[in-house]
């Protein structure tokens, strides 16, 4: 289920550790790998001098612990919404208060669902609406047809976003403000959500499946001091299909190193991991379309290469904080 990262490959997603191992490397590209960091960090410190310190800070467990909410509090704020679930378009298995537990011992809940006539809502959307490779805005804008799901060559890039149009998909926009997804936030958040961002996207079979995608590595999203995420698979996903991958409880355990380094892929291997987390805490998710899960994104987690069938994938997010300015390289 899972694979060892070449040790050789990190170098190509770490720059300064490609530093230390290419003895080739230039002094320019030194200077200019030195040049970036501190322009990158004059850009924080102009735009939003919170969102730098957050950068650092919101990488170490004890700084996010001291955001972490009290739900014995939450019975009274769950009131303003519960009058409205009937309105919901997610259903759960669970009580919002059971959803709540899980998230807070493994970083992960896996139950949601959409309904049928909601997902060929997406579906209809997503076809009749042009999409952009690998998350580029001013690249070729590519029309997705259901006949492409059906026999789907191997694309020269993984994914295609439809980045210029899903702020303002009411669909999305619909569902950043379900009742239930709200009411799971900020049982989670500890306080009112503040949305940050959605993204409705493609993945596709991949020709260069030797190169090297940073969310194929167990990694952190360090977005905030706190912060919730709701998935949803808009297509069938299987063990081929680009599943999702997560470490149970790794929001709550972690080497200071691995949380010094947070946000970056992490170097370990999986048979390093396993040996540090347990086996039984690897978990790959699976569904079919409609199905959704929820997690706090510093949980340890990766996305995998689709193999076979595109895969049409949901995600919303929501934090504690608005920031003025978002990380300079994405």
């Amino acid at each position: 289920m899972f694979h060892d990262v070449p040790e050789d490959s990190i170098g190509a997603l770490i720059p300064w550790k490609q530093v230390m191992l290419d003895t080739n490397y230039s002094t320019q590209k030194l200077r200019d790998k030195i040049s970036d960091f501190f322009q990158e960090h004059r850009y924080y410190w102009s735009k939003d001098k919170n969102f730098l310190l957050m950068k650092y800070l919101a990488r170490f467990i004890k700084v996010r612990e001291s955001f972490s909410s009290d739900l014995s509090l939450f019975s009274e704020a769950l009131n303003k919404y519960t009058r409205s679930f009937a309105e919901s378009q997610i259903s759960t298995p669970e009580s919002v208060e059971s959803i709540l537990e899980t998230i807070g011992k493994d970083g992960y809940y896996q139950g949601l669902k959409l309904s049928e006539e909601i997902v060929e809502e997406f579906l209809e959307y997503a076809f009749s609406h042009a999409c952009y490779a690998n998350r580029i805005a001013d690249s070729l804008p590519i029309q997705i047809t259901p006949e492409i799901l059906q026999d789907c060559p191997a694309m020269p890039f993984r994914v295609a976003s439809y980045i210029k149009d899903q702020e303002s998909c009411p669909l999305i926009q619909s569902l950043a403000k379900d009742p239930k997804i709200l009411a799971i936030a900020e049982g989670y958040l500890g306080r009112p959500p503040v949305y940050h961002t959605s993204e409705l996207l493609w993945s596709f079979p991949h020709k260069a499946s030797s190169d090297y995608c940073y969310t194929h590595f167990f990694h952190s999203d360090i977005n905030d001091y706190r912060n919730i995420k709701f998935f949803f698979y808009l297509t069938d996903v299987d063990v081929t299909d680009g599943s999702h991958h997560y470490i149970k409880g790794s929001h709550k355990k972690r080497a200071f190193m691995d949380q010094l380094k947070a946000g970056i892929p992490s170097p370990k291997s999986d048979q390093r991991l396993i040996d540090y987390y347990g086996e039984g805490t690897f978990e790959d998710v699976t569904g079919p379309a409609g199905f959704g899960f929820i997690g706090d994104p510093y949980t340890l987690h990766r996305g995998s290469d689709v193999a076979s069938k595109p895969r049409l994938f949901l995600q919303i997010e929501f934090m504690i904080s608005s920031y003025d300015c978002w990380y300079y390289n994405r």
